[in-house]
């Protein structure tokens, strides 16, 4: 198949705008074979070193060779995928695993196919614990929970889209306990009981690279206690040892949650498997009855080998020297970073990340917005007016991949360094060293040739 007629399919079959978007890339035009460790191979045999680590689902790298042989394993043996009215063995092991590598509160496990879906059912049952008695949950002013129809009311960004809306959610400032306590006591009812199911949070906000303080996630776990509110922590992203530690929560104690959600790397790079994780007594009053037990349900609740994949993948990512390798990637982006700013102050960067989830800003938008105003045509204008003034991350992701066959993300104004923690050191260095010859150019020239590149295709 030709990347023309991938296009067209796109076009007339999938989803033209996702075509549109491929086409301001160099990376559009090629077709992506084979993938290994932390590269991926095209059909022009191309070899790309992977920055993104899969926005989260490649923690193991592609295709890790012990990933891959418990999977062949499985299929050789003919094992039941389809547990449907039947008890699993697969379900009951990978519950156990979670259950050991958790706080020994969190022991009850659902599986489904995403993290938006593992929020969905974790909203569920928060819902549900109170019998319907509270109506109103909170969530932060920077979270991204999913794009379904419930985890998009609390993820602020989508919840502007006119969607019809499934929860009542109220809108707290990221790390203001202060704005909590104000949001429960407008909301407090007879009895001293709020009116608030449940409050959702990320530790750790992957999309801004912005952590929840300590004191914040414990003040949060007090009123949780206090007003016997279900406190669930989103780490679908974060998770699986992405920030230096197992899940981001666990560098702290006393702070545990009552629902855990997760997804991405839970699948080793191969499956799409996610989980909710729930305290037992929360467990107890959502599903424990018999008429209740199927209370949250999909087809593909823990088929067979996304299960197996699973448990492989706990077993690895467990390791100390995946934590420590998150840390080490820490270090180096930190240290290539702060040269690099300081000899090219014109760019005016600045840095946030935890672990292997780093966002380089540049944040130089008026010179930019100059140049894209009088160096192109009416026709380039308009096309480029997509990305206003961010067209500058743009065209560095777009020569990192052309140039120097470096696959990178563009996301919400940011560069994203999020590689696999298999990456290597001098995998990582090549990255930055490619990066700061690029910056070398200056601005008028990085956009100039992209623009060259594009006029090309």
């Amino acid at each position: 198949m030709k990347i023309n007629q991938i296009k067209k399919y796109y076009e007339k079959y999938v989803n033209p705008g996702a075509k549109t978007m491929a086409s301001f890339f160099s990376h559009g035009n090629d077709i992506f074979l084979k993938a290994k460790g932390s590269y991926i191979f095209t059909d022009k045999r191309k070899k790309i070193l992977d920055i993104t680590g899969g926005l989260g689902v490649l923690n193991l790298g592609h295709n890790h060779p012990e990933i891959i042989k418990e999977r062949i394993k499985f299929q050789k043996n003919s094992n039941l995928e389809v547990h449907k009215n039947i008890l699993s063995r697969h379900i009951a092991k990978l519950s156990k695993k979670i259950s050991d590598v958790l706080p020994k509160d969190l022991t009850m496990s659902y599986f489904c196919n995403s993290g938006a879906e593992a929020n969905e059912g974790a909203i569920k049952a928060a819902y549900k614990y109170h019998q319907g008695k509270r109506k109103t949950i909170l969530h932060s002013d920077i979270s991204f929970h999913g794009r379904l129809i419930a985890s998009g009311s609390i993820t602020p960004f989508l919840s502007k889209i006119k969607f019809p809306k499934s929860l009542n959610a109220k809108i707290f400032k990221h790390n203001d306990i202060e704005g909590i306590k104000k949001v429960i006591k407008t909301n407090l009812r007879k009895f001293g009981h709020p009116n608030i199911f449940s409050i959702i949070v990320e530790p750790y906000n992957h999309t801004k690279a912005i952590p929840c303080e300590y004191k914040f996630l414990k003040e949060i776990r007090k009123l949780c206690n206090k007003y016997k509110i279900i406190l669930i922590y989103d780490e679908v992203y974060t998770g699986w040892s992405k920030t230096g530690t197992l899940f981001y929560f666990m560098r702290y104690r006393n702070i545990c949650p009552d629902i855990l959600t997760t997804s991405k790397s839970l699948g080793g790079g191969k499956a799409s498997i996610a989980a909710y994780i729930m305290k037992r007594e929360i467990f107890k009053k959502c599903y424990g009855t018999f008429q209740e037990h199927t209370l949250h349900s999909t087809t593909f609740n823990g088929f067979g080998e996304e299960c197996i994949t699973a448990m492989k993948s706990i077993d690895l990512l467990k390791k100390k020297k995946y934590c420590q390798s998150a840390k080490n990637i820490e270090k180096i982006v930190n240290k290539r970073f702060s040269l690099i700013s300081k000899n090219y102050p014109q760019y005016n960067m600045t840095l946030r990340g935890c672990g292997a989830i780093q966002k380089i800003y540049l944040n130089n938008f008026n010179l930019v917005k100059n140049i894209v105003s009088y160096k192109l045509s009416k026709r380039e204008k308009k096309l480029i007016n997509l990305f206003k003034t961010r067209i500058l991350e743009v065209a560095i992701i777009d020569e990192l991949y052309h140039k120097y066959k470096i696959f990178s993300f563009y996301t919400l104004s940011t560069i994203v360094v999020s590689p696999s923690l298999i990456i290597k050191s001098k995998e990582l260095n090549y990255f930055f060293d490619s990066f700061e010859k690029i910056l070398k150019q200056g601005t008028e020239n990085i956009i100039t040739n992209y623009i060259k590149r594009l006029k090309n295709d």
